[in-house]
């Protein structure tokens, strides 16, 4: 081969070779049995990562389980109409059980 006959044919190669290589790098996973160990796959990046949770059981209290993530639960605002129900419904002092250690 020629030097420039050469050339082009590595030029060729390189046109093919590297998007092939680029579109398989991309996505290192699409379902769970793709990922090594214990690790799942994450659908939306196609990327493997470890297991933290699958269902709200597998999180810590006041948290639930989405995406494979522990998310916190923001606490339901109690409205003003409910405290006053609440505080009508309560006549005289109330024990709140709090332990008042002694002196």
């Amino acid at each position: 081969m020629r030097p420039t006959a050469h050339r082009l044919v590595l030029g060729l190669l390189w046109l093919v070779v590297t998007p092939a290589l680029a579109l398989t790098a991309c996505a290192e996973c699409e379902k769970d049995f793709d990922c090594p160990g214990t690790k799942v796959c994450n659908t939306g990046e196609g990327q493997c990562e470890a297991f933290v949770c699958d269902e709200d059981q597998d999180c810590p209290p006041a948290t639930r389980c989405k995406s494979n993530r522990c998310r916190g639960e923001s606490p339901e605002p109690v409205s003003t109409a409910d405290a006053f129900v609440l505080g009508a419904a309560v006549s005289g002092p109330v024990d709140l059980g709090v332990f008042n250690p002694p002196d």
